[in-house]
């Protein structure tokens, strides 16, 4: 079966034992539908930004829109891009050592090149086939939890299901890694890939 946002709802929802299941989020009409559709993209969000996953990466040459901003430390701001929708910029292609920070859905750093930068980040994906096996069992455990309180009140199965999440998690980034060094992200892995224990790159 072809993954699909739907699919990822209903594998979450039978994880809490839910009786019920979806066949829209677009236009949610039953209680499910309507968690479902709330939570969906806060939960595949999350599961994104914890590692560089091969299925997520995005390029995209984006122009400073301020000089000289609020930050002192910075130069320039950058909007974050908005198609494909980044969810987390991981570097700076022209210049993959310069530092950056972020606030809200801002980019500050020192680097502009006519004006422009080309960032590679994280994209929020809306098709799932790509994704490796354990990334797309890390969207279904993670929706689960989050569905686990508002839809069955279980706040030990939200816990049991956060358990499960952190157990899997460092060899879903391990089933990937293989991969990003075939596209030369190397270099950027070095110091950045979490430990053995699943230390997040939300940290």
């Amino acid at each position: 079966m072809a993954e699909s946002a739907l699919t990822i709802c209903n594998k979450a929802l039978g994880e809490i034992g839910s009786t019920q299941f979806v066949d829209d989020i677009d236009s949610p009409a039953t209680k499910a539908e309507k968690y479902c559709a709330q939570h969906f993209n806060p939960a595949i969000d999350y599961v994104i930004t914890e590692a560089p996953w091969v299925a997520c990466l995005a390029d995209k040459e984006i122009s400073f829109d301020v000089v000289t901003p609020d930050d002192e430390n910075f130069t320039y701001r950058y909007t974050f891009p908005s198609d494909p929708y980044c969810v987390k910029p991981l570097y700076i292609i022209d210049n993959p050592d310069s530092p950056f920070v972020v606030q809200d859905r801002y980019l500050f750093c020192n680097v502009q090149y006519n004006g422009k930068i080309t960032l590679k980040y994280s994209k929020r994906i809306t098709t799932y086939d790509n994704c490796l096996p354990k990334m797309q069992r890390l969207m279904v455990l993670k929706l689960a939890e989050f569905l686990a309180i508002p839809m069955a009140e279980d706040r030990k199965a939200a816990f049991f299901l956060s358990q499960k999440y952190d157990m899997l998690l460092p060899r879903a980034i391990g089933e990937n890694e293989p991969l990003l060094y075939t596209l030369g992200m190397g270099f950027f892995l070095k110091e950045r890939i979490p430990d053995e224990e699943g230390e997040s790159w939300l940290d």
